[in-house]
């Protein structure tokens, strides 16, 4: 499939994944907990707007095939805790040791609307995240976040 000047040798790659990792889950399934991606919400709310512009147009494809798998999460009724975390665009960079997220006071985030619009965040920083909010806590249990620093 073609994206704005892209070739996706496989625009299905993450529906078809999450499909086979969905048929091998146990019944009743643990708590699953998937990391997806920000800009899938309707008007991008979660995004900061001059990204707005690269998501709309060159990760158009890509998108879709992550708001499909997000979607084969919630058709599977087996999963009866699940949290699907979408952090802002992953870096490589050193941890800061915190990640925010909806209803956490920051510059990036409003507890209102429950949408946090930060531009990047740490790998580690998100998998510090998962481990510590998404596995340990039950804050998150049946939601979908959206994290950044």
């Amino acid at each position: 499939m073609k994206g704005l000047g892209f070739t996706f040798e496989d625009p299905t790659v993450c529906q078809d994944v999450m499909a086979a990792a969905l048929s091998s889950l146990p019944h009743p399934a643990p708590r699953f907990i998937v990391i997806s991606t920000t800009g899938l919400t309707q008007g991008m709310t979660d995004v900061p707007c001059l990204l707005k512009p690269l998501y709309r147009y060159m990760l158009h494809v890509p998108h879709e095939d992550k708001l499909k798998a997000e979607q084969l999460i919630d058709q599977n009724t087996s999963i009866k805790e699940k949290t699907i975390v979408r952090p802002a665009m992953l870096t490589d960079g050193k941890a800061r040791g915190w990640a925010t997220a909806p209803g956490v006071s920051s510059s990036h985030c409003s507890a209102q609307e429950g949408i946090c619009r930060g531009y990047t965040i740490s790998r580690r920083d998100v998998g510090e995240f998962v481990a510590k909010q998404a596995i340990q806590g039950s804050q998150w249990v049946n939601k979908t976040v959206v994290i950044s620093n």
